[in-house]
């Protein structure tokens, strides 16, 4: 039998289940084996390796993954795509499915629960709730190896290291201090079915940290607030244990710099001197 990911099958089981793509949900589905088998080899799983998957659609992904991986739990928000995964993949014995918006999803309880020592998460990520479920996964992913997942081109590029200044936001630089990121390869839009309006591409997040990193976060979204203010302005409410300006020289900075020209390092020190 076909791979799920090729038209002919994809559009069969649409057919079957009398269903189509929803955009509410913002689902395209992968209709290119060679994308698919990209993506697994990009992932490096064995039978040491459980997958946490997201939005995995009709399975195209899916399928594949259950056969290098210890096991695959995916999440999917949309009934009928459950339906659908629990009848074309019965046949996968370490394939799960849950119904459920992967928002609400205990993460570190769902790490705890897998039966293998890495766990990763590979995924084709709904892309109208990227950033959301990147800052899910960077806040509750502690015991996740990696993360390697499909997302807008544009996304991708900011997130890898992006040297415009105005791609660097406080969830860019979350993930710069607690791992590293790598845009890994581009996905024309040509091989979705529906195509949608942009490219994609493969993001890989390889976490090196594993702590608890909201405070941090929290500090970040302060220091952001407006992009039109210095950091002082932005920070003027924020309590240090040494005046904020002379940590800034202490640093080599100038009084009136804005957090998008500090290094994430320079951040951190300046969030732990409000630490009591």
């Amino acid at each position: 039998m076909k791979p799920i990911a090729t038209p002919t099958r994809t559009q069969e089981i649409l057919h079957q289940y009398g269903l189509h793509a929803k955009k509410k949900f913002g689902q395209n589905f992968i209709i290119e084996p060679s994308i698919i088998q990209k993506i697994v080899q990009a992932a490096r799983l064995d039978k040491d390796t459980s997958v946490i998957e997201v939005g995995p659609g009709i399975g195209a992904l899916s399928e594949q993954l259950c056969e290098v991986a210890r096991y695959v739990k995916a999440f999917d928000i949309d009934e009928d795509m459950v339906q659908i995964l629990s009848q074309t993949l019965a046949n996968k014995d370490n394939f799960e499915v849950v119904w459920q918006d992967f928002l609400k999803v205990d993460l570190a309880k769902e790490v705890c629960l897998m039966p293998s020592q890495h766990v990763k998460i590979v995924a084709n990520l709904p892309y109208y709730i990227t950033t959301k479920l990147l800052e899910k996964i960077a806040l509750e992913g502690q015991g996740i190896d990696e993360v390697i997942v499909m997302v807008q081109k544009d996304v991708a590029v900011k997130m890898a290291g992006s040297y415009d200044l105005r791609d660097r936001l406080p969830l860019t630089l979350l993930l710069e201090s607690i791992g590293v990121v790598k845009m890994l390869f581009e996905v024309p839009r040509s091989v979705f079915l529906p195509s949608p309006n942009v490219d994609s591409a493969i993001l890989k997040i390889s976490f090196h940290k594993h702590e608890d990193i909201r405070g941090f976060y929290e500090f970040l979204k302060l220091a952001f607030a407006s992009r039109r203010k210095t950091l002082h302005n932005n920070l003027k409410k924020v309590p240090f244990k040494t005046p904020l300006e002379k940590q800034l020289a202490d640093l080599g900075y100038a009084y009136d710099v804005r957090a998008e020209a500090m290094k994430v390092e320079d951040l951190k020190v300046l969030y732990q001197s409000t630490l009591v």
